[in-house]
């Protein structure tokens, strides 16, 4: 439909200094803010999955030398996790 067929699906909207078709829009939408959107929320329920761990710190040391001494990364990811 948005390959010159229809007028109507053709020339749907206009951002960016550019004529967008329906379709571009709707994978602009879905590709700029849903998939982030689901990424971010699955990886914050997988954060709190681990939060479970007895042990993550000693577990997130063993992976990253520099962890244990990083007070920035200790603490964000311990506020994650809870």
């Amino acid at each position: 439909m948005s390959l010159g067929i229809s007028e109507f699906f053709t020339n749907f909207t206009s951002y960016g200094g550019v004529t967008k078709s329906f379709f571009d829009l709707v994978s602009d939408v879905f590709y700029e803010t849903i998939l982030p959107f689901v990424g971010f929320t699955g990886f914050y329920f997988l954060c709190l999955s681990f939060g479970k761990i007895s042990g993550l710190k000693s577990e997130l040391v063993i992976g990253d030398p520099t962890y244990e001494g990083s007070l920035l990364r200790s603490t964000l990811i311990s506020h994650l996790v809870r």
